[in-house]
């Protein structure tokens, strides 16, 4: 019977826990050397890069552990065309593998990446413009918290969200956050600036 590497991890004492995470992060150096695999088609998994693989590591330890969501908030005056930005979000993500990649364990206990078809971006839409000026505040400190912290499913996917707060009619906040085996800071930034300029692409276009 074949033994995951969830199946290893379980059976270690805390010290063994701790040893590895020492040599999780011992082996930097020798990763940025390593060889990144090609992919020779998106329906071939390949096998994790060595950043990717110490988070997958540190993710199966700590499952329910948030420190490697990398989330931004935007403050988003003027209407929205709801149409216009889920069309966007739909193409960025059909543009974009890893955006629809999960992260998964082969038969012989390998971590690999499998990228899936495009589904539809799920837009996590909430509307606070009712509520009073101080009440709407608070709650949106909580509502912006609670979209960065949410935990990602890394082997079901999908290891990106895009939460909407409506704070007035003319008014909202946008939270994107993506877990750091698919995205690094730079990379976040760049995604971004491509949404919005997809936005008003379709917005001009007229085709959402």
């Amino acid at each position: 019977m074949t033994t995951t590497l969830n199946d290893r991890i379980a059976r270690l004492t805390p010290e063994q826990r701790a040893k590895l995470t020492d040599r999780i992060f011992g082996s930097t150096a020798a990763g940025r050397d390593a060889q990144i695999a090609r992919r020779p088609d998106a329906a071939t998994p390949v096998v994790l890069s060595p950043a990717q693989r110490r988070l997958w590591i540190l993710s199966s330890l700590d499952p329910d552990n948030t420190a490697y969501n990398l989330a931004s908030m935007f403050r988003i005056t003027g209407r929205l065309d709801l149409r216009a930005f889920q069309s966007a979000l739909d193409a960025l993500q059909r543009r974009h593998e890893i955006l629809r990649t999960v992260y998964r364990e082969d038969p012989a206990g390998e971590a690999r990446q499998w990228v899936q078809p495009a589904q539809g971006v799920t837009l996590h839409r909430r509307d606070l413009s009712g509520l009073d000026r101080t009440a709407r505040e608070q709650v949106l400190r909580d509502a912006v918290l609670a979209e960065a912290n949410v935990r990602f499913d890394l082997c079901n996917g999908p290891v990106w969200r895009v939460g909407l707060i409506q704070v007035a009619a003319a008014e909202s906040v946008l939270v994107i956050n993506v877990h750091h085996i698919a995205f690094d800071g730079w990379s976040l930034g760049v995604l971004v600036r491509e949404l919005f300029q997809a936005y008003r692409s379709t917005r001009a276009a007229g085709t959402a």
